[in-house]
């Protein structure tokens, strides 16, 4: 485990303590990502959830581990920051969740093993962080059951406010080695074994502001409840005119 890699989140994870709550279905910040839950994980019905099991690669503080474990997925969550596991362990028992989760703090870039198969691995901002992201891929692939799933979200190439140099020091800083385009994101999908069920573009430049600008995000913890549908809404606006900032796929490992 790299030791600049470990200080990097340990310091995003600084000011981070335990959730009153688990975060709903309509939750701002993971939004676009809840909706892909939505239309991938849920339609079947909760009764054929049960004993399904999730990996969430770069679980943070555990947000959405926690979520899927609360609707009745058994979630493995793998974090680098020994903060943040240390709050998605606390948050478990105060969820009572404790036996839907698990937290291993490790770099799963880095030689980690997890010797079990998932019907669902969520791969969710790591991809432009990680110089071997084929090889990563490769080795999700393995871990993931026939006919299971796994679920990307990335920044976009084609982002406004990274084509106008904004971003830039944003990927700097938070260390983003590279950004996708649908085609190159599919592209190298395909090259490690999944078939893309799905791939959308997502974020408008208001939401991606939102996140870019320190000062601004200070805003987002108050967007809930109809502000919510309102930003949102205008945000699906600023994405028709201007293009996307992140880009979702769905993809399947083949059964044969």
């Amino acid at each position: 485990m790299r030791r600049d890699n470990v200080s990097l989140y340990d310091k995003f994870h600084k000011n981070s303590t335990i959730p009153r709550r688990i975060i709903g279905r309509n939750n701002f910040t993971y939004l676009n990502l809840l909706r892909t839950f939505d239309n991938e994980l849920f339609k079947e019905g909760f009764k054929k959830i049960k004993g399904r099991t999730v990996l969430d690669i770069g679980s943070g503080t555990g947000a959405i581990s926690l979520y899927l474990a609360k609707k009745g997925f058994n979630v493995v969550g793998i974090e680098i920051s020994k903060k943040a596991v240390d709050i998605s362990e606390k948050s478990a028992r105060s969820f009572n969740l404790r036996n839907k989760t698990r937290f291993i703090r490790g770099d799963f870039n880095r030689g980690l093993k997890v010797n079990k198969k998932f019907d669902l691995v969520i791969c969710s901002e790591i991809l432009e962080h990680l110089k071997n992201e084929e090889v990563i891929l490769f080795k999700i692939h393995k871990l993931i059951k026939k006919g299971g799933k796994i679920i990307i979200t990335v920044p976009s190439y084609n982002a406004p406010l990274y084509r106008i140099g904004y971003a830039k020091d944003f990927d700097r800083r938070v260390g983003h080695l590279r950004r996708y385009t649908e085609r190159s994101l599919k592209e190298l999908t395909t090259r490690c074994g999944f078939k893309t069920k799905e791939i959308k573009k997502t974020e408008g430049i208001l939401r991606n502001l939102l996140f870019l600008s320190q000062r601004l995000g200070f805003f987002i913890k108050f967007i809930r409840g109809p502000l919510t549908y309102l930003v949102s809404f205008l945000d699906w606006i600023t994405l028709k005119i201007f293009g996307e900032s992140q880009i979702i796929l769905v993809g399947v490992k083949p059964d044969k």
